[in-house]
């Protein structure tokens, strides 16, 4: 069962997503908080998965796909688009589309899908 960050965690894992790599030091100093403090939590949180560092390998091929969907599955195909590996982000949105992802591909590997039409060339 997951629990909701504190407050103090939640500035933490921030600080994390400004720089993954940074020290505890240094996120100490900019939250104004004791370093074994900042230490002590940070590493809970990455211990017990609460948080996770990753790194994302940069591809030369991406799609972002705008998504519409019949009425009530926007959620399962925006989770179904999150679980794929391949998958950088995926959210549900209203309006005419119904979720936005991106996906990432190898270099020239880029799939021909005749489902994927292009946008229209006002908005290009």
């Amino acid at each position: 069962m997951t629990r909701a960050l504190d407050g103090l965690e939640q500035r933490i894992a921030a600080a994390l997503q400004v720089d993954g790599r940074a020290s505890w030091r240094s996120i100490a100093a900019v939250l104004a908080e004791p370093e074994r403090t900042v230490a002590r939590r940070g590493s809970a949180m990455l211990a017990s998965g609460a948080v996770a560092v990753v790194g994302i390998l940069p591809h030369a091929d991406a799609a972002v796909l705008r998504v519409s969907c019949s009425p009530g599955t926007a959620r399962t195909a925006t989770e179904s688009l999150a679980q794929r590996s391949d998958c950088t982000f995926a959210y549900m949105t209203t309006g005419a589309t119904d979720c936005v992802a991106e996906l990432m591909f190898e270099s020239g590997r880029l799939p021909r899908c005749s489902a994927l039409r292009s946008p229209p060339p006002w908005a290009c």
